[in-house]
């Protein structure tokens, strides 16, 4: 049996984050008729080679973003206090990025802990702003879709739309909607429409496709090589683990050290210290 020390307790964090908050989120919603169609699939996962460099790359790419964005927002009053829970009893969304970053790299959620924080006074603008962030750059958490849901519920209407269409019977297509195409698949746990999401960018996509492989180990390094490379720690620590030479379980890949370092290392940058010294 595959080690639960990684895909289960090590990302246990953002699990238990998306399993507590978006069900508050969804239980409200009416139930979701399964699809009557769904596009062909379009892309499949194939082996690679992780890439730190590339993955650094790609991670300031979103910096760069969340800094822009941070910088368009007024300034917070030094005396706010950040709630724990809304005025409906949830968890307030501030607890996605602080004290730990649930969402991306711990200078991600520094970036924008001030704007989750508009988003809990009930700032609409704040909470689409960081739903489109994350909803469009990878590893385009399915959290995104908890600050959607609170920017209709503080009515915009921009934020509506986006949530009807997630949650919505019609059909989506990964290469005009990673985001959308990614949350259905999560929610369906449908194995061929998470791997085509996965295949297009969405990293939980990846990581739910693995104790799905039906045992095929180059599948299963694959998912994680994927789920890895667009910066999901949970997969870069499973991949580097089981490329180690430590691997002493069943399902552990042939030891590859220079790909298991360089996993070790882009879950290191993601903001997982526990992997900074493999």
């Amino acid at each position: 049996m595959l080690r639960g020390r990684w895909i289960f307790a090590a990302g246990g964090a953002a699990v238990i984050a998306i399993v507590m908050i978006a069900w508050r989120v969804t239980r409200e919603q009416p139930a979701t008729p399964p699809p009557t169609a769904k596009p062909a699939p379009t892309k499949r996962v194939e082996r690679m080679a992780v890439d730190v460099a590339k993955y650094k790359a790609m991670r300031q790419v979103l910096i760069d973003r969340a800094k822009a964005l941070a910088a368009r927002r007024p300034a917070p009053p030094p005396e706010r206090q950040v709630p724990e829970k809304d005025a409906k009893g949830r968890p307030a969304v501030s607890s996605l990025v602080s004290p730990m970053c649930k969402v991306g790299p711990a200078e991600l959620c520094e970036t924008i802990a001030n704007i989750a924080a508009d988003c809990d006074a009930l700032d609409g603008q704040a909470c689409l702003a960081v739903g489109q962030l994350l909803a469009d750059t990878p590893p385009r958490s399915m959290l995104a879709r908890v600050f959607f849901a609170r920017a209709c519920e503080a009515g915009e209407q921009e934020a509506c739309a986006r949530v009807k269409l997630l949650d919505g019977p019609e059909p989506v297509a990964c290469e005009t909607d990673v985001f959308a195409c990614g949350w259905r698949a999560w929610k369906a746990q449908d194995p061929v429409a998470l791997e085509e999401a996965c295949a297009y960018g969405v990293s939980e996509a990846c990581i739910q496709l693995v104790p799905l492989r039906d045992g095929d180990p180059v599948k299963g390094r694959a998912y994680l090589e994927h789920g890895c490379q667009l910066g999901d720690p949970n997969a870069c620590e499973g991949l580097g683990f089981m490329l180690s030479a430590a691997c002493d379980d069943p399902a552990c890949f042939p030891p590859d050290p220079e790909q298991s370092k360089a996993a070790y290392a882009i879950a290191c940058a993601a903001g997982w210290e526990s992997a900074c010294n493999k």
